[in-house]
């Protein structure tokens, strides 16, 4: 959760550049830049470990296969928006889908009771704070606070017939975020490492395609009818 500390002082960078701009206009606009923010860099990203199990009579339709291989996760904060992968417990790549935000559907039933781990990427999400704030990682406020306020600053300046409207200010702020996100997707690609590649599951994971948001499950452990 960000530190309150942190929040005000984003927020008091703000404020001196936009005489007369609203405390809720800055909070409402502080959550929309980092909706965009995250959506577009990938950076907030955890690990959430579940636990999986074969079910105790072998599945006999394709509804009883997606129930025996759908496992709900839940992030500690802020919104899933897509899964990056799944290992079990020996650190092994696991073929994995999540048609439904929130709910993975394994490709193979598992053979035997163990732990998962899925990697996702997430967002900040409703419901704020008490004090209408968004709840995200302090790592965000700490590290890319400039960012944050170009983007705020550049969403209020671009609003018509206000105080601190601006095109000219807006546009400047704006292009500021962006190669602010363009620098921190770069970043999580290189895993915050000079030289170095982040690493990522195969390509076969991509393989596996859907139709009609139901998963299209390949051979092994898996319902054949």
């Amino acid at each position: 959760m960000f530190d309150p500390r942190n929040l005000e002082t984003v927020m008091n960078m703000c404020r001196v550049e936009l005489t007369g701009v609203s405390d809720a206009l800055l909070k409402a606009t502080m959550f929309e830049v980092m909706d965009e923010f995250f959506r577009d860099t990938n950076s907030w990203r955890e690990e959430i470990v579940f636990n999986v199990a074969p079910p105790a009579t072998a599945p006999a339709t394709p509804q009883q296969f997606q129930a025996a291989t759908a496992y709900p996760i839940t992030p500690s904060e802020g919104q899933i928006i897509r899964l990056d992968g799944v290992i079990n417990g020996n650190r092994s790549q696991v073929a994995a889908l999540m048609p439904e935000v929130g709910v993975i559907h394994l490709t193979h039933v598992p053979n035997f009771a163990q732990q998962y781990t899925a990697f996702v990427t997430k967002n900040v999400s409703l419901p704020l704070t008490k004090d209408d704030y968004p709840i995200g990682p302090d790592w965000l406020l700490q590290k890319w606070h400039l960012a944050i306020k170009h983007g705020m600053i550049g969403y209020c300046m671009n609003q018509k017939n206000k105080s601190y409207s601006d095109i000219k200010g807006a546009l400047y702020n704006l292009q500021k975020f962006r190669q602010f996100v363009a620098n921190v997707r770069s970043a999580v690609l290189r895993a915050n490492t000079i030289g170095a590649a982040a690493w990522r599951f195969p390509q076969q994971f991509r393989s596996i395609s859907q139709k009609g948001g139901v998963p299209v499950y390949a051979t092994g452990n898996d319902w054949s009818g």
